[in-house]
């Protein structure tokens, strides 16, 4: 299956962005907290320095439709978040997911540009659940998500059972999007957008299957590295998911599992070679995984 995260680049150009601003003169002498710009103004945390059990609501007005966040977690975790606008006015329950500590909060108009005139510190006191959480892209809260979770699994199977009832959902009903792919349109999708549209790239099944685990109560993480194809290690990489079950990740890959393209179109052929594979195999099969923050 061909990559769909060869254009990684926004996230890494938001956390540019935000290190960037970390690093700035300015930043070295001090920051200055800020709730207003000439487009945004946040009304609601009130202060600096709020204080949280995990989620941090925001409220606010702007003259734009979208407002985003970038979020800088207690050990430099960055990522992006994003609240729509309606007649004037945005809300968002703004996810503190990386542990304790402070946190510092960046918003702005442009998800690839925080200039630092809306700036405040947080402070969350709740553990680390970056892994069963929401978050932009894995709306785990999203109630489509929810009630396709909740039909999937059930309090009497095992976490094994429910991770592999999930994989074979995903697998079985999600169209890989290969014109998609030809066509060069390899942006991010959310996981509630690729269950509506019945297909995506590797990163829209990756985000779909960590979506419905977490809602389901299983940590679920996305990684992406590299697949060795039938000419050798593809030069492009690929996203899979791991899922923890009896205290260890076992790795999952929906996109492989789903089907094939042959004479470049996909034809589904649900499988499991790709669920929990044998370490042996994994090892042959996939290189150079590394996590990424979704």
């Amino acid at each position: 299956m061909k990559n769909c995260f060869r254009k990684k680049t926004l996230i890494f150009i938001i956390m540019v962005c935000c290190f960037c601003l970390l690093s700035s003169p300015v930043a070295m002498a001090g920051y200055a907290v800020g709730f207003a710009s000439d487009k945004i103004q946040i009304t609601n945390p009130p202060r600096n320095g709020t204080e949280v059990n995990g989620i941090l609501p925001i409220s606010g007005t702007a003259k734009v439709d979208e407002v985003w966040f970038c979020v800088r977690g207690p050990q430099n975790e960055v990522e992006a978040q994003s609240a729509s606008v309606s007649e004037g006015r945005f809300s968002i329950d703004l996810t503190l997911r990386f542990g304790p500590g402070k946190y510092t909060i960046w918003a702005a108009d442009n998800k690839t540009s925080f200039d630092g005139k809306i700036r405040f510190i947080a402070y969350n006191v709740v553990e680390d659940n970056r892994y069963t959480s929401a978050s932009n892209y894995i709306n785990s809260n999203n109630n489509e998500i929810i009630k396709l979770s909740r039909s999937l699994v059930n309090e009497n199977m095992t976490d094994l059972e429910k991770a592999k009832a999930i994989h074979d959902w995903v697998a079985g009903n999600i169209k890989y999007d290969y014109e998609a792919y030809l066509a060069g349109e390899l942006g991010l999708k959310t996981a509630s957008a690729t269950l509506k549209n019945k297909s995506g790239l590797c990163s829209g099944y990756s985000f779909l299957f960590a979506a419905l685990c977490r809602s389901a109560g299983l940590p679920t993480k996305v990684v992406y590295g590299q697949m060795k194809g039938s000419n050798g290690w593809e030069t492009q990489n690929h996203a899979w998911n791991e899922v923890m079950i009896d205290g260890k990740w076992i790795a999952v890959d929906t996109t492989w599992d789903s089907g094939y393209i042959q004479d470049n179109r996909f034809v589904s052929s649900l499988s499991s070679k790709y669920f929990n594979p044998a370490p042996k195999f994994f090892a042959e099969t996939y290189s150079g995984s590394k996590e990424m923050i979704y």
